[in-house]
C-alpha cells in the first residue's frame, strides 16, 4: 500500500506474547462465562484484552492472557467445559494498540485493509474513544510496524513499539 501523505496518530504499542481464546456459545448458557471469569479471578490471572458480543441467540467472548498464564487457563477451561460451548485457542498472539489522536474511526478501515493485504489474521478487535486494539500473530509484528509507519506519522517523542520492561504485581499466596 502506498500513501502520499501520512496521517499523524498518537502512537502504536505492541503487547507481550499472549494466548487468545474465543468462546462461542448459545446465549442461554450465559452462566458459563460468569463461572469462567470467577475461576480466572480466583487464580488472579490478568485479562489485558476482553471483548464480549451477543448476536441473536449466540454470544462470543474473546480474551487474551499472558503466555505464562496459558496453562492455568487450560485447566480452567477443562473444568468449565460444557457441550454447548466451542473454544478456539490461538497461541503466539500479540495485541496491537493504535492511538488515533482525535482522528476518525475511518482509520480502522485503513488498518483492516492493510491486514488483509498482508494476509494477517485478526482474531478479535475493539475500540474506545482513545485507542483501537486488535490481536494478530506476534511473529508478524515487525513487518506490521514497518507497514504502519509507511501509513502513519508518529510523534517525535514516540516510545518503542515494544515494552522495555514489565511491571507485575505479586499474586496473593494463600496459606495452607
Amino acid at each position: 500500500m502506498t500513501y502520499t501523505e501520512k496521517t499523524l496518530i498518537g502512537g502504536i504499542k505492541f503487547s507481550e506474547e499472549r494466548v487468545h481464546y474465543t468462546i462461542t456459545r448459545p446465549h442461554s448458557t450465559q452462566a458459563t462465562i460468569n463461572e469462567l471469569l470467577q475461576h480466572i479471578n480466583s487464580k488472579q490471572i490478568n485479562i489485558p484484552f476482553f471483548s464480549h458480543i451477543v448476536n441473536g441467540d449466540t454470544s462470543r467472548t474473546c480474551f487474551c492472557v499472558s503466555k505464562k498464564d496459558a496453562f492455568s487457563i487450560s485447566e480452567i477451561l477443562e473444568i468449565s467445559k460444557d457441550n454447548n460451548i466451542d473454544i478456539i485457542t490461538h497461541i503466539d498472539v500479540g495485541s496491537v494498540t493504535i492511538f488515533p489522536h482525535k482522528k476518525e474511526l475511518a482509520l480502522i478501515a485503513v488498518i483492516m485493509s492493510l491486514m488483509e493485504s498482508l494476509h494477517l489474521p485478526v482474531y478479535s478487535s475493539c475500540t474506545s474513544i482513545s485507542a483501537y486494539i486488535f490481536n494478530t500473530q506476534i511473529t508478524e509484528l515487525p513487518t506490521l510496524a514497518e507497514q504502519l509507519t509507511d501509513i502513519f506519522a508518529l510523534p517525535e517523542n514516540h516510545s518503542p513499539f515494544n515494552q522495555q520492561f514489565q511491571l507485575r504485581q505479586p499474586r496473593n499466596v494463600t496459606a495452607p
